[in-house]
């Protein structure tokens, strides 16, 4: 019976038992993440010297109005409004300003009664019978001037349209800058006059509006249609989608819209910027010229001139296995009398719980005991980046469920302990250093200035930044993103009323 015994233990001892858990199941990837614009502005210049010179030629001059009136008994006045300075020209905003500078010549008297006034007449004794005086009063009238200037501000609201057009608007605006009232000392300063004339200045201007408000705003985009923004739009749309070298690399420029930024005019110039929202990519190969169409302008957007180009760093699985199976295949990890060895390895990716994961099968053999096995494994793994170090490592290193379950039920609890796939999870590890170093270098090189036809480019490098790691079933890509400003100015050499 002994050696019946020795036999069944001998027997059971060569035994080899399958691992053979469920595989677990692969759910959808998260999707990758939205490229973000890039910004290239455009900016045009219009000399709008013609609007001034068409505004001052044809606004009233010298006397435009003129007026007497009187408040009681005792307050006449007269006045007359001149215009014989040129038209200021400033901006703010998207609105022409246009302030008339406006001399107002007035002269005032005060007549004290030395008695009352009756209808109109000083007296000293009323008339008994009837009205007016029995005896006239004694009246002192003292007379005094004023010549102030007041700025009457004619605006031009322009807007920008999605056809590119743009659309002008001329309104007198109804404020005036400056003190509108007569102010007119007499007696010293015992007494003051004080008339406010602002409607008398108001409307002889308000009349050149009306007569020309349509002449002026046909005037406005007569000029700007001299430079017509669509087609130039049009031009950068085709040039900007042209691939541009960076040594041995390209980048890739995907325009997607075309945004109105701003509209601001100075030193007799109409400044005016669109901004192209372009995808940026450095890629290793020559890319495809896109065909979208110039589409209609985005109004009411801000394009700052950031920049953001995504720059290739991709590690396929089977670059991180080779790395690994240098380290671990054909190594022997021991534990109190139990012996593993790892034959192969794969890795893939899965999501899991809403993340992107590695999924990593190890085939093992081994034995324990009296006991020998051999099968695959399944560990699970959630990739981390070491800002510091350039390193893309794993962390939360786990064994799958699924294997943990039947390793427990087939008496081999031994294999869940993290003897031996500590060693491989230290060989999951990526370093990016190199490749953060050459992009950093590239991008700082090579977008201080390029050229794109006529248009001028200059960037500033700021920061590559490392938002995160995107996860598929054929690679990891590790988002890297060189980020900063783009200056741009258009090379022109002569155009019509632009600079």
């Amino acid at each position: 019976s002994y050696l019946l015994v020795v036999a069944v233990v001998a027997i059971t001892a060569c035994k080899t038992t399958k691992i053979l858990p469920d595989e677990p199941v692969i759910g959808n990837l998260p999707e990758r993440s939205e490229r973000l614009n890039s910004q290239i502005t455009l900016p045009f210049e219009i000399d709008i010297v013609t609007i001034e010179a068409f505004i001052n030629q044809n606004l009233p001059s010298g006397l435009i109005e003129s007026g007497s009136g009187r408040e009681g008994n005792t307050t006449r006045y007269s006045y007359q409004v001149y215009r014989n300075k040129p038209v200021r020209f400033s901006a703010q905003g998207n609105e022409l300003i246009f302030r008339v500078p406006i001399d107002v010549r007035a002269r005032g008297s005060y007549t004290a009664c030395g008695g009352f006034w009756e209808g109109g007449e000083c007296c000293s004794v009323p008339n008994p019978f009837g009205s007016g005086c029995a005896v006239p009063g004694v009246t002192v009238t003292e007379h005094g001037d004023a010549a102030p200037t007041v700025d009457v501000e004619l605006r031009i609201k322009l807007e920008m349209q999605e056809d590119y057009s743009l659309k002008a608007n001329t309104y007198l605006k109804g404020s005036l800058s400056g003190d509108t009232h007569l102010h007119i000392d007499l007696i010293g300063n015992l007494i003051r006059i004080n008339i406010d004339i602002k409607d008398k200045l108001e409307k002889p201007l308000q009349k050149f509006v009306n007569d020309f408000q349509q002449d002026i705003d046909h005037k406005v985009a007569e000029l700007v249609q001299q430079y017509d923004i669509k087609s130039e739009a049009s031009k950068y749309w085709v040039e900007i989608k042209k691939p541009v070298q960076l040594d041995s690399f390209w980048l890739d420029i995907q325009p997607q819209k075309v945004i109105f930024e701003n509209l601001n005019a100075s030193n007799g110039k109409l400044r005016m910027a669109i901004g192209i929202a372009a995808k940026l990519q450095v890629s290793t190969v020559k890319p495809t010229v896109s065909d979208l169409p110039l589409p209609n302008l985005t109004l009411n957007e801000n394009t700052q001139g950031k920049f953001n180009i995504y720059l290739p760093a991709v590690v396929n699985y089977d670059y991180l296995e080779a790395l690994a199976k240098e380290e671990v295949l054909g190594k022997k990890y021991e534990k109190e009398n139990v012996s593993v060895k790892i034959r192969d390895l794969n890795i893939q990716g899965i999501r899991l719980n809403n993340k992107g994961a590695l999924l990593v099968r190890a085939d093992i053999k081994g034995k324990a005991k009296f006991k020998r096995f051999k099968g695959s494994v399944y560990f699970t793994a959630i990739p981390s980046i070491d800002h510091t170090n350039k390193i893309v490592s794993i962390e939360d290193f786990r064994i799958e469920a699924n294997t943990n379950s039947f390793l427990l039920n087939n008496g081999l609890p031994y294999l869940v302990d993290n003897f031996y796939y500590n060693e491989i999870a230290a060989q999951l590890k990526y370093s990016y250093a190199e490749e953060y170093e050459q992009y950093f270098t590239l991008i700082n090189e090579n977008i201080k200035h390029f050229e794109i036809d006529d248009l001028i480019i200059n960037g500033e490098l700021q920061e590559i930044s490392v938002p995160g790691i995107y996860i598929d079933e054929e690679e990891i890509e590790l988002l890297l993103i060189a980020k900063g400003l783009l200056r741009s100015r258009i090379q022109i050499d002569q155009k019509i009323g632009i600079k």
